[in-house]
């Protein structure tokens, strides 16, 4: 399978504690919003941050190194329906017009080894989050847990019941459930979905929007997933280039007919963050959009929710793998390449084609996450700062 480097020595999936000195890292957020109920099963994780615990996620982040393949920005192209692979019935795998962007993550060559690390760290994550208070840490080292539990929970069940071809039709757990609802996670004796995770504890209690990117649902229309694990020194970094990314993709806003419309993730949390409605999304859309995105913005329109993609964000659109692992090869433009004529080789020639449009636009390498820094807590950066809308 692709890879940039190794993980390194033996996989102890435990995640370290660290004590940090007397500083307090960046916050995304200061206080809760009134909406939060005050007798809920979920009052356990409303945040009250004294801690100065900090998590260690190397092994999540080596994992996610391993199996991310990041894409670079969105070239703004809509992309035709692609031809059909020579010789066969068979069109390419992804035949969205989206399919050039976001991250993906190649679950049709993924090894078993591989996808039982990915359990065992969920696990760890887990018992850790049951073995400590996760309320008292700083918020941001709050964040970066939900952030990595939530997807480390999507992409072990997308891997475990591969192929799958729209996540949201996935049905787990015992009795079966829609994969954003089951009750499968276990905080502290409380049974937890995604959905709980994104909606009850984090959208509850965090009030500026940009939360909204740290949440990977598994397929295009989501957010990307990045290829470093949150932490509570990066989180804010992170959250910032996913949006920017998604910000000023298709998938995330564009104008056609004069009419302007947007992903259902806005409205899916228009309660949380967006009371009103236009006003508040073309501000937030600003802060991330690059100029030549935002002049597109329509001073006297609505926005209208643009119908999502819900295919899942592989590399063969859910169809299994029929692609032999043994052809594919590591190559230094995205760790993947194939030999012969098969759905996933013209899906790289499109990928390679999409590269050479951004580096004659000077796009090339625009919210690629390789390496984030760890903040400097005597830096600017690493006080407390005031993130709210």
């Amino acid at each position: 399978m692709m890879s940039r480097k190794p993980i390194i020595g033996t996989l102890c999936l435990s995640i370290s504690l660290v004590l940090l000195s007397e500083f307090s890292v960046a916050q995304i957020a200061i206080s809760s919003p009134s909406y939060v109920n005050s007798i809920s099963s979920f009052d356990k994780f409303i945040p009250r941050p004294e801690s100065k615990t900090s998590l260690d996620y190397d092994i999540w982040d080596s994992l996610l190194e391993e199996m991310v393949l990041s894409t670079g920005a969105s070239s703004r192209r809509r992309m035709s329906s692609p031809p059909k692979i020579l010789g066969t019935r068979l069109a390419h795998g992804h035949t969205s017009a989206y399919r050039l962007e976001g991250n993906r993550i190649p679950f049709s060559i993924m090894k078993p080894e591989f996808k039982t690390w990915i359990t065992e760290y969920r696990q760890d994550l887990e018992r850790i989050g049951s073995e400590i208070d996760i309320s008292k840490l700083s918020r941001n080292e709050q964040l970066a847990f939900w952030f990595n539990l939530h997807n480390v929970v999507i992409i072990e069940q997308l891997a475990l019941e591969y192929p799958v071809r729209r996540p949201e039709d996935l049905k787990i757990g015992d009795p079966k459930e829609p994969l954003h609802d089951a009750k499968i996670i276990n905080i502290k004796d409380t049974k937890l979905s995604l959905r709980d995770i994104r909606e009850e504890i984090v959208y509850a209690n965090w009030r500026n929007p940009k939360v909204i990117y740290g949440f990977f649902l598994g397929d295009i229309g989501s957010p990307s997933i990045q290829n470093s694990a949150f932490t509570g020194n990066n989180v804010s970094i992170i959250l910032d280039r996913t949006a920017e990314e998604f910000v000023n993709s298709l998938r995330g806003f564009y104008v056609r007919n004069n009419k302007q419309y947007i992903s259902r993730i806005y409205s899916d949390v228009a309660k949380y963050y967006f009371p009103n409605f236009d006003t508040d999304v073309a501000k937030h859309l600003r802060m991330f959009m690059r100029d030549d995105v935002s002049s597109q913005i329509l001073q006297t329109a609505s926005f209208q929710t643009d119908r999502y993609e819900p295919t899942i964000a592989d590399l063969t659109a859910g169809r299994g793998n029929y692609i032999s692992p043994s052809s594919i090869q590591s190559t230094e433009e995205f760790g993947i390449t194939t030999e012969g004529p098969s759905s996933l080789s013209q899906y790289v020639r499109e990928l390679v084609d999409k590269r050479e449009r951004l580096r004659e636009r000077g796009l090339l390498g625009i919210v690629t996450i390789e390496d984030i820094p760890t903040i400097d807590p005597d830096s600017p950066e690493g006080k407390d700062i005031d993130l709210e809308p």
